[in-house]
C-alpha cells in the first residue's frame, strides 16, 4: 500500500530526525501553500529532496549511507555546529520556515552532478540504510498530527494546522531502492506568489478607521457624530461600543475617509455601556475591514518588518480567509508581506485585510511612516465640566446666567 500524491505535491526524505521533529516539518509543510511539500513516509514513495539531520551519533553514518542509495537526491544537511567542506548545503539550527523554504527551493534550481553506482555499491547503501535508523517510515499512530495545543518550539510557529483528508490508498509495486535515484519525476514547483507593485493603499489616519484607533490608543471614551447625528459610543476602557446607526451608514463612512467626523462628550447616565453592546474589538476589527477593502495601511508596504504583539481572538471577530495561519506566521517571527505572501501562498488583499484589522486594534508591532500619513485626529480631554456632578453642573449655569 502506498500513499497517493497530488502530481504537483514534492516529497521530502527526512533521515536522522526524532518523532518531534518530523511532527513540526510536517505541520510546516501543511502551513506553506507556494509549492507543496509532504514527508516520505513510507519506502514505496519516491522522495525528490531530502533533509538529513547529522547532530546525531550515527548523524553523518546516517548521511553516508543516503548518499550511497540516492547518489543524485538533492539534500540539506541540518545541524547546529558549522561544517567546513560539507558534501552539501547546509541548514543551521534551529529550523526556520523563512530560512527553511528558500533552502528547499534553492535545491530545486540546482541540478546535482548525478554519479555512476556499481551493483556492489547500490548493495551496501541498502545494507547501511538498514542498519542506520531511517525515522522517515512511522507507524500511523505517532503520524498522528500535532494537536492545536502542543507547542512547536523548534520552528518559529505556535499553532498547529488542522488534520487534513485522509489520502486515498491502493496497491503499487515496490520499487527498489537503487533505482529510485533514477526515477525521480520531473515535477516544476508551482508558481510563486508575487507582491503586486502597484498596491493600494488607505490613509489609517482619517476617516472612521482614524478616528476609532485614536480614541482606542488614548483609551478616550466619546461620542462620534457624522453630519451631525450621533452613529456610536465608544467606551474602549470598558472594551465596549454602542452602535446607533445604520450598519449602511457606517460602511458609507469608512468608504468615505473625508467624511465630516465630530466628537462630543457622552451623554449624562450614558457614561457606562450597555452590557450587551457590541466589544470595541469586533467594532474596530469590522471598520478595519470596510476601510481597507484589500489595501495596506498608507506608511507600510510589502518590505515592512511586522509583529504581532499577541493573538487576536479569531473566534469573536469577523472571519478574514487564512488569518490564523497569519496569526501563526506573525506573531513569533516578525517578518514582511512579500515574505508572508511567498511562505503562505495567499492573495495579497487578504494579506492587507489582516494587517490593516491587527492595526486596529493595537495589536500590530510595526512603525507608520509618518510622512505617508495624515496627522492623527485631534482628540481633546474631555472638559472639566462634563467630568463634575449634577449639582455642580447645574451652579455653573446659574453663575454663567
Amino acid at each position: 500500500m502506498m500513499t497517493t500524491v497530488d502530481a504537483h505535491t514534492l516529497m521530502v526524505l527526512a533521515l536522522g530526525m526524532d518523532v518531534r521533529k518530523l511532527a513540526i516539518l510536517r505541520m510546516a509543510f501543511r502551513m506553506h501553500k507556494a509549492i507543496r511539500y509532504q514527508l516520505s513516509e513510507s519506502a514505496h514513495d519516491v522522495p525528490v529532496l531530502a533533509i538529513v539531520d547529522v547532530d546525531s551519533p550515527q548523524g553523518w553514518a546516517v548521511w553516508d549511507g543516503f548518499r550511497a542509495a540516492h547518489p543524485a537526491l538533492p539534500a540539506l544537511i541540518v545541524s547546529s555546529f558549522a561544517i567546513t567542506d560539507a558534501p552539501a548545503p547546509v541548514l543551521p539550527k534551529p529550523i526556520r520556515v523563512e530560512t527553511l523554504f528558500p533552502a528547499l527551493q534553492q535545491l530545486l534550481v540546482d541540478k546535482p552532478v548525478v554519479a555512476e553506482r556499481s551493483p556492489l555499491v547500490a548493495a551496501q547503501a541498502e545494507v547501511a540504510l538498514a542498519e542506520a535508523p531511517r525515522v522517515a517510515v512511522i507507524s500511523h499512530a505517532i503520524a498522528e498530527p500535532v494537536s492545536s495545543g502542543t507547542a512547536v518550539p523548534a520552528l518559529e510557529m505556535t499553532a498547529a494546522m488542522p488534520a487534513s483528508d485522509c489520502d486515498g490508498q491502493q496497491d503499487d509495486p515496490v520499487i527498489p531502492v537503487a533505482q529510485k535515484a533514477d526515477a525521480v519525476p520531473q515535477v516544476l514547483p508551482r508558481a510563486v506568489a508575487v507582491w503586486p507593485q502597484a498596491m493600494g493603499s488607505f490613509d489609517p489616519n482619517a476617516g472612521l478607521y482614524g478616528v476609532l484607533r485614536t480614541l482606542y490608543r488614548k483609551r478616550r471614551s466619546a461620542a462620534v457624530l457624522a453630519h451631525g447625528k450621533v452613529v456610536l459610543h465608544f467606551y474602549p476602557a470598558q472594551e465596549k461600543c454602542e452602535l446607533l446607526a445604520d450598519l449602511a451608514l457606517l460602511v458609507q463612512l469608512c468608504a468615505a475617509p473625508k467624511s465630516e467626523l465630530r466628537l462630543a462628550v457622552l451623554p449624562d447616565g450614558q457614561e457606562s455601556a450597555r452590557p450587551d453592546a457590541p466589544s470595541a474589538h469586533a467594532v474596530l476589527w469590522q471598520v478595519a475591514l470596510w476601510t481597507a477593502r484589500g489595501r495596506m495601511p498608507r506608511g507600510l508596504d510589502g518590505n515592512s518588518q511586522l509583529r504581532l504583539r499577541h493573538w487576536p481572538n479569531l473566534t469573536r471577530l469577523a472571519a478574514i480567509p487564512d488569518a490564523m495561519r497569519m496569526a501563526a506566521f506573525w506573531t513569533r517571527t516578525p517578518a514582511s508581506a512579500c515574505m508572508a505572501q511567498r511562505m503562505l501562498g495567499l492573495q495579497a488583499s487578504d494579506l492587507c485585510n489582516f494587517i490593516a484589522a491587527c492595526l486596529a486594534i493595537d495589536l500590530l508591532d510595526a512603525r507608520l511612516s509618518a510622512a505617508a500619513c495624515s496627522p492623527p485626529p485631534m482628540v481633546q480631554p474631555l472638559p472639566d465640566v462634563a467630568r463634575r456632578g449634577l449639582l455642580s453642573r447645574l451652579l455653573v449655569r446659574l453663575r454663567g446666567a
